[in-house]
């Protein structure tokens, strides 16, 4: 089987683990703003945050975290120790992280959805702590660290662990914690939310534009669909409801959704819509849509009739309907020759009326597909060969299935250990074990690079609102790819319903819809699109190593890298000029460098090639 990148996409309550709520890195604010966020150790030096209240902004938070490095160098240096020898260590551990700070290259978080210290990261990315132990000998210390627990704050660290560290180093365990900056995970997003206000439920590229639908406003006229124009969104006219399911069939757009006596919408080339009436209730909700041969599958809620819900399909001329069933269906999937229906527990009647929990229809009649799942499932997704559901991960404060793949007549749902120690313990660990009223899988999204699957993690607390995207697989592993959190200040937000109702991959970007924030919380509003998020899901299992050895070397030394990878070897001293250039043999895995008339001192080796540049220290 194909491997599944799924990748979650939520919206959770947090603050940056350090208790300080994170502020964008571009955003102008005092330099003693920015270095609290980086470091929260800060706020125990207020006499220093005080002589830096300079407005500040940064091109990235890599600048950041070097300026915080460097204004920690600058306050270390102005120290005396009465020790000499202990001194002259003192001085050449600033070097070396001056150095450090030179190369720039920092870690990555992919572990926790918010700021948090990495000692080592994927890539084998000392932190700064972790460099300086690794450049001084001490490098089976920092693995050591990082094993134990490699998101662990110095302060944190067992003291038994530094007795060594600490009496050759010479810094105090303050100055190691205040050096250590916590990193956030790689990925940026743009903002599309204004200027309609509301919550987006779906989005689709149609005819090469892209269309979203929801519950929103533009200068207060309230519509259901709107388009993007020019890099603005703008209303489709004639659409007037809640729209919650967008669908391609027959060369027009579809919306299912509620516009007053109508349940369902098709808009042609032109914009031009009109409104659908199924015939079953007189205030219907459609809530899904599928299109699949010459029919177009839709499930809506005939609410005022027996039954209250019910599932039909549409030729091109008129409604014939196929099933029906006394709660929600969420979602309809065609696999195996086959449609599924899911959705709240016994959305459907098979032929003798018992109700079921998740449906398979043979086009004569519905049968329970495999042992049913007890709880809502939001969506379906028929992916190699393999039928996957998602819906409700935490129901109430009890786990329940969050996703699962169907194996001949039973739904295997993956351990909730590895999902709920990863994710919904952090939750509770954020919000000092507040309570937590829903989290849930809203639904699929397939791309290039694999499965992508959305959701919600609704809090009650006075906590800061943000979101996050996080990859798996069916395994399950977890790794944090990016999070989002807010500069704004902790405010109340209780019964805060925050969720991604929709993602959608248009060919180049990802596109992320629904309902991030309220009224001037959040950056990031109803939508927004990532171009870098995707191009990097692709490389998420290949990563291109190299190792210096031995390291510190007191004369030549070894370059290893994958073979066919690079092309070119450079090193740089740390006022940045090349001091050895040369052409790596595309056929080799190794350089043998020669140090020559190289003097003491550290000195950066830059690999280029078809791979991103990979660089490394080295001390001589």
């Amino acid at each position: 089987m194909k491997q599944i990148a799924i990748l979650f996409f939520a919206a959770l309550c947090g603050m940056s683990s350090f208790g300080i709520s994170e502020l964008s890195f571009g955003e102008p604010a005092t330099l003693a703003n920015h270095l609290l966020t980086v470091n929260a150790e800060w706020r125990y030096h207020s006499g220093i945050l005080a002589g830096r209240q300079n407005v500040e902004l940064f091109s990235s938070d890599t600048e950041r975290i070097a300026t915080h490095l460097n204004t920690v160098i600058a306050l270390i240096r102005k120290k005396t120790h009465e020790n000499g020898e202990q001194r002259e260590i003192r001085t050449l551990l600033m070097n070396q992280l001056e150095a450090y700070v030179v190369m720039s290259e920092f870690p990555e978080n992919r572990a926790k959805p918010y700021r948090v210290p990495v000692f080592i990261d994927h890539r084998g990315v000392h932190c700064a702590v972790g460099y300086l132990m690794l450049m001084n000998g001490f490098g089976d210390l920092a693995r050591n660290i990082s094993e134990r627990d490699n998101l662990i704050r110095v302060r944190d660290i067992p003291a038994e662990m530094l007795t060594e560290w600490v009496a050759f180093c010479g810094l105090t365990l303050e100055e190691m914690a205040l050096i250590q900056p916590g990193y956030l995970p790689p990925y940026a997003w743009t903002s599309y939310g204004e200027p309609f206000s509301g919550e987006v439920n779906d989005i689709l590229t149609y005819n090469g534009t892209v269309y979203i639908t929801g519950d929103f406003s533009f200068d207060n006229e309230q519509t259901a669909l709107a388009k993007l124009v020019d890099g603005v969104f703008q209303p489709v006219e004639g659409v007037s409801g809640i729209g919650n399911k967008l669908e391609i069939y027959g060369g027009h757009l579809w919306i299912a959704g509620q516009f007053g006596n109508f349940d369902f919408a098709e808009i042609d080339e032109n914009d031009s819509v009109i409104l659908r009436e199924t015939g079953l209730s007189k205030a219907p909700v459609g809530y899904t849509l599928l299109a699949h041969e010459n029919f177009l599958y839709i499930a809506h809620d005939a609410s005022g009739f027996v039954p209250m819900s019910a599932i039909q399909r549409w030729n091109g001329e008129q409604f014939e309907l196929i099933g029906t069933g006394e709660s929600a269906t969420y979602a309809l999937e065609w696999h195996n020759g086959k449609l599924y229906a899911a959705g709240e527990v016994n959305n459907i009647y098979d032929a003798e009326g018992i109700p079921l929990s998740v449906a398979s229809w043979d086009g004569q009649m519905w049968q329970q597909a495999g042992d049913g799942i007890p709880y809502s499932v939001f969506d379906l997704l028929s992916n190699e060969g393999t039928l996957w559901a998602c819906g409700q991960v935490i129901e109430g404060s009890a786990p329940a299935f969050g996703y699962a793949r169907m194996d001949g007549e039973i739904w295997l749902s993956p351990p909730l250990t590895s999902w709920t120690s990863l994710f919904y313990g952090h939750i509770l660990e954020a919000l000092n074990d507040q309570i937590v009223l829903d989290i849930a899988f809203r639904g699929f999204e397939t791309t290039e690079n694999g499965v992508l699957i959305h959701g919600s993690v609704p809090v009650w607390n006075m906590m800061v609102l943000g979101s996050l995207v996080m990859p798996f697989n069916p395994d399950p592993s977890l790794e944090l790819l990016w999070a989002y959190q807010l500069s704004s200040p902790v405010l109340p937000v209780t019964q805060n319903h925050v969720s991604t109702n929709a993602l959608h991959f248009d060919g180049q970007k990802l596109w992320a819809g629904g309902n991030f924030g309220n009224s001037g919380l959040s950056d990031l509003k109803r939508i927004a699109s990532s171009d870098d998020f995707i191009s990097s899901v692709g490389d998420l299992s290949v990563e291109t190593r190299m190792e210096v050895f031995p390291n510190p070397a007191s004369d030549n030394f070894t370059v290893l890298f994958q073979q066919g990878e690079f092309s070119r070897l450079t090193i740089y001293n740390t006022k940045g000029q090349a001091v050895n250039s040369q052409q790596i043999d595309m056929e080799m895995n190794r350089a043998f460098i020669e140090r020559a008339a190289l003097p003491s001192g550290v000195y950066l080796i830059q690999m280029e090639g078809q791979n991103p540049v990979r660089k490394s220290l080295i001390i001589l």
